[in-house]
C-alpha cells in the first residue's frame, strides 16, 4: 500500500510567524492522515515536523498515523531536528532538493530562499502538483498562481490558508 507523502518546502532560517504557519500546517495534514516530507533541518521544516507530532501527541488513535520524515543534506543525523519519526542523512547537500520533488506525491511551499526555489523548479519539471502558500513572503508567495515555464498547462496553486492547502494536498492525492 503506497501512503502519499507532502513535501513541505520552505526557509530554514525564518521568523517564528512563519515556523509558527509551517507549524499549523504541520497539524492540519496529520488531521487529515497524510505524512510529510522535508529537508529535516530547521525553520519551516521544524516548524511543520513540529506542528504533525503535536497533532499526533493531542489525538493518539491505534494503528497507522501520519509521519514525519526528513531527507537531510548531511551524513549526520544529528543535525536533524527532534521532531522528525525518520531522518535519513543522504550526504548530498543541495542535490537532495531534487530528491525530495522527486519522492513527494505534492508539494507545498511556504515562504522560502534559493533552496526553495530549487525545490519548487524540480518538482514543476517532474510534473508534481505544486502549491504555494501566500502571504508569508519568499518565493512562494512570488510564483503562487503563477507557471514556471510552458511544459506544464497549469499553475502553482495558490492557498491563501493552511487549510487551504491542506484540502488542496487531499484533493490532488484523492486523484
Amino acid at each position: 500500500m503506497h501512503r502519499p507523502l507532502v513535501a513541505i518546502i520552505g526557509s530554514a532560517k525564518t521568523s517564528p510567524e512563519v515556523i509558527a504557519v509551517a507549524e499549523a500546517l504541520g497539524a492540519a495534514l496529520a488531521a487529515r492522515g497524510l505524512s510529510i516530507l522535508c529537508g529535516g533541518r530547521g525553520g519551516v521544516m521544524l516548524g511543520a515536523c513540529r506542528g504533525l507530532r503535536q497533532y499526533r501527541e493531542q489525538h493518539p488513535v491505534q494503528g497507522v498515523q501520519a509521519v514525519a520524515i526528513g531527507l537531510l543534506p548531511d551524513v549526520d543525523k544529528g543535525l536533524a531536528n527532534p521532531f522528525l519519526d525518520f531522518a535519513l542523512p543522504t550526504g548530498l547537500g543541495f542535490a537532495r532538493n531534487s530528491v525530495i520533488a522527486l519522492a513527494a506525491d505534492a508539494l507545498i511551499a511556504i515562504e522560502g530562499s534559493s533552496g526553495t526555489l530549487s525545490e519548487m523548479a524540480y518538482a514543476w519539471q517532474y510534473g508534481k502538483p505544486l502549491c504555494a502558500l501566500d502571504g508569508c513572503g519568499g518565493w512562494a508567495a512570488r510564483l503562487a498562481g503563477e507557471r514556471l515555464d510552458e511544459r506544464r498547462a497549469d499553475v502553482i496553486f495558490r492557498a491563501s490558508s493552511v487549510d487551504e492547502a491542506a484540502q488542496w494536498a487531499l484533493r490532488v492525492l484523492a486523484g
